[in-house]
């Protein structure tokens, strides 16, 4: 297995990958001469020798091998360079910013209004970097003169959909305040000058085990749908100096500050798990702006608008605009930073703050509203509609209130599974019941089969009912009755106290709703209903 495939299964464990159907080229992007390139590093199949114009070799065109192959002919902005799967490691460019040439070596250099999108997306395609050669290296992790980053952008260029992991920089120490930027990306950019800041977009990208010093893992560009996961801050400041719309950035260690001087990050989550401070801000107004977003830790010299944050202000924090303290449960999250049913950050976001429609005067800038955002910001971390109720919500995903569907089955199911499809039914009913999504008004269908999971029959199972339920003067059994026609009796499982389900009539309760089991119907699944009533006894 591939090093960066094997470490890869740390950020899986923490979120999935998600690929979003689509890729927008916005207005303006190509010109009437632009062109399309291919690349693929398997050598079987590409070589440098080709001249790019082909996917496949035809006898005639065919791909190029590495990125330094076909960023030799990608050059004119609007361009479209298209990687097919696999793991691109061989090669690398210089780059030359303000006269002076960098010594961290470069995978690719993107050429100003290039872009490159890899086709089948980033579970499956990645751009790596190098350590700096053994006897360059500084330090415990591996930086140093002659270090590989993943990825240099000029301005304009744009990045679509792919893992960037093993990027490194130089750097003449572990603590080198003057260290080069960026392990995996870095953007042609200047802080004092808005000419060259943030022009570059980066999309839908997986961005893992990276190693840099200062101003560490990506340094500059505008982030839409990105994922900053299991990265290494040597010194200070890892995701730094951008723009990030639906990003999430947790399990960076090392140094401080997780997310260092943005110019706004919005709608996005910072998780708690990092070395030291989530977030850190500048002395200026325009570097410490997060809106609408989680912060699981402590802000420290942030300015936070409308977001949801759990430790407490640290330094010259402000919390602005709604801004206020939550706990973890509060939030109510999943393992992927998904809201849950009933969490605080449901239907409280400010519209207006993700529109980037604030004026100068309340933001100090409006540059982060780049000329990209209609295209690129109209759904969340994973494609899915932003603003589903009156108010957006807050962090990186929308909740989704439609009724959920879930699926048990007895025989083939797998209490691993999700539960969301027949093919990834549930196996028990008690792992469907314990689900954190399942809520009122969702709906669970169940394959016909014995359900003995050690349920406990009530002792008056068969002789409760109700009477007058809503089939009219009939009664209902709450446990398996014979009151209504529809109903027969569930039989408890000799020795096991278990419940067999029958056809029909079986009932089961969480947190106060009832799920009526009804007739099998398409598919042999039968229906377990959700209902609004809390007034169900325990």
């Amino acid at each position: 297995m591939n090093k960066c495939s094997a470490l890869l299964y740390k950020a899986r464990t923490n979120i999935a990958f998600v690929s979003v159907v689509g890729f927008c080229i916005v207005s303006g992007g190509f010109s009437a001469r632009a062109a399309e390139y291919y690349v693929n590093p398997d050598a079987t199949k590409a070589s440098d020798s080709y001249d790019g114009k082909a996917a496949v070799w035809d006898g005639v065109h065919g791909p190029k091998l590495t990125l330094v192959g076909v960023m030799d002919v990608a050059k004119t902005s609007g361009d479209v360079v298209h990687a097919a799967r696999g793991h691109y490691t061989n090669g690398t460019m210089t780059v030359t910013f303000g006269g002076n040439t960098q010594r961290t070596l470069n995978r690719v250099v993107i050429p100003a209004g290039v872009t490159l999108t890899a086709d089948e997306g980033r579970e499956v395609t990645f751009i790596e970097g190098e350590a700096a050669p053994e006897e360059n290296r500084v330090g415990s992790y591996s930086n140093g003169v002659g270090a590989v980053r993943c990825v240099y952008m000029k301005q304009g260029a744009r990045l679509h959909n792919f893992t960037l992991c093993g990027g490194h920089v130089k750097a003449g120490s572990d603590t080198d305040d003057n260290s080069e930027q960026g392990a995996a990306v870095h953007c042609e950019g200047n802080w004092n000058n808005t000419q060259y800041r943030n022009k570059s977009v980066i999309t839908d990208c997986m961005i893992s085990n990276n190693v840099g010093c200062t101003y560490a893992i990506v340094s500059y560009g505008t982030y839409y749908r990105c994922r900053f996961l299991h990265n290494r801050i040597t010194n200070w400041g890892g995701v730094c100096n951008g723009v990030f719309y639906n990003c999430v950035v947790d399990y960076n260690f090392g140094g401080s500050y997780q997310v260092c001087r943005p110019y706004a990050f919005v709608n996005g989550v910072i998780g708690q798990n990092c070395t030291s401070y989530c977030t850190s801000g500048s002395s200026a107004n325009t570097q410490r702006c997060y809106f609408n977003s989680i912060v699981m830790g402590s802000p420290h010299n942030s300015t936070l608008y409308n977001c949801l944050y759990v430790g407490t202000l640290i330094g010259d924090s402000k919390a602005r605009g709604g801004s206020r303290q939550v706990t973890v449960a509060q939030l109510n999250l999943d393992g992927d930073y998904r809201p849950l049913p009933g969490s605080v950050a449901i239907d409280v976001g400010t519209n207006e703050f993700y529109a980037a429609s604030l004026s100068a005067t309340e933001v100090a800038e409006t540059e982060w509203a780049t000329g990209v955002w209609e295209s690129e910001s109209v759904g969340d971390i994973v494609g899915n509609a932003r603003t589903q109720g009156e108010r957006i919500d807050i962090g990186a995903y929308e909740f989704d209130p439609a009724p959920r569907t879930f699926y048990v089955d007895p025989v083939m199911g797998d209490d691993g599974n999700d539960g969301r499809l027949p093919t990834s039914a549930f196996r028990t009913l008690a792992r469907t019941m314990s689900d954190p999504w399942l809520y009122a008004g969702d709906t669970v269908l169940l394959k016909p089969g014995s359900y003995a999971e050690g349920v406990r029959r009530r002792p008056d199972a068969e002789s409760r009912s109700r009477q007058g339920g809503r089939h009219g003067g009939g009664s209902r059994r709450e446990a398996g009755g014979r009151g209504h026609p529809r109903c027969r009796r569930s039989r408890c499982e000799p020795g096991g106290g278990g419940v067999r389900m029958r056809k029909r009539g079986y009932s089961l309760r969480k947190a106060g709703r009832r799920l009526r089991y009804e007739e099998p119907h398409a598919g042999g699944w039968a229906r377990l209903c959700g209902r609004h009533d809390s007034h169900v006894s325990p």
